[in-house]
């Protein structure tokens, strides 16, 4: 909040960007919090923001909590993330939240093993068994369920869109080749990484791409015009714009339109 955006070349710190609910500045956003506490629990599902703690402490069945001078060593990388604005980081994507891995598996070691001298009667091996045995169930039971990986039922498109949209997204990304170049909307390039050449939605938007794989709406759009630094897409006028050229574009061709997503293919060579 403080150093990095000190040394920032530009106007516009990249760092306040995940704060703007907030403030503009480190003293708005503290003043903000401290006259609205509440705020902190507000938005992201049912419950707010307590889902990120759920979601942090679950993987170690909350045995965490039963050592807190460890688990508070992840206090300052826990405030970054659990005050931002942005939600990507609250759900728990990206590397954000590798820095609280060891405070949370360190207190969950020393956590166990305060309750195992505080429980008589019981042979401490035993109980040391039984509670790593249930964190490793509860975390087989998360990757099955939940997390992106082999094990899950579907891909990590199926957090951001229903299961509908998730398989539409998926047979729309099997479209584009690997040696192709591509130009796609925010959600959907990061799943189009491994082409030869990905360009997300910008300005002045791109024509001369072999594929076009889009939403037909914009699903991170921007209050205003964006800026060089920004974490957001484009305006919803500019992206309908764009869909709108694409969808007419004489050298564009669509071979995909389901649950709101389009794949347009090239079908005359751009100039070089």
């Amino acid at each position: 909040m403080f150093i990095i955006p000190a040394f920032n070349p530009t106007d516009q710190p990249l760092q306040y960007l995940k704060y703007a609910r907030y403030g503009e500045t480190p003293l708005e956003v503290a003043g903000y919090i401290i006259t609205h506490p509440l705020s902190l629990f507000e938005g992201y599902g049912g419950l707010g923001k307590l889902n990120y703690i759920i979601f942090l402490l679950t993987p170690v069945g909350f045995l965490a909590l039963l050592y807190p001078p460890l688990l508070a060593t992840g206090i300052f990388s826990f405030a970054t993330i659990f005050l931002s604005d942005a939600n990507d980081l609250l759900l728990g994507k990206y590397q954000y939240s590798t820095s609280l891995v060891a405070p949370l598996i360190l207190a969950t070691i020393f956590g166990i093993t305060w309750l195992v001298k505080r429980i008589k009667n019981v042979d401490s091996q035993r109980l040391i068994i039984f509670f790593t045995s249930t964190i490793l169930f509860i975390n087989v039971c998360l990757l099955f369920f939940h997390q992106w990986t082999p094990l899950s039922f579907s891909s990590a498109l199926s957090i951001a869109y229903s299961p509908e949209k998730a398989k539409a997204a998926q047979e729309a990304i099997k479209l584009v080749p690997s040696n192709a170049s591509v130009v796609a909307s925010w959600r959907l390039g990061s799943h189009l990484a491994q082409r030869r050449n990905l360009f997300l939605i910008d300005t002045p938007y791109r024509v001369t791409a072999d594929y076009v794989v889009i939403t037909k709406y914009t699903e991170v759009a921007c209050e205003e015009k964006p800026s060089q630094l920004r974490s957001c897409e484009a305006t919803a006028e500019d992206y309908q714009k764009y869909v709108q050229e694409i969808s007419s574009h004489p050298h564009y061709q669509p071979i995909f339109d389901q649950a709101d997503i389009m794949v347009f293919k090239r079908i005359q060579p751009a100039k070089e």
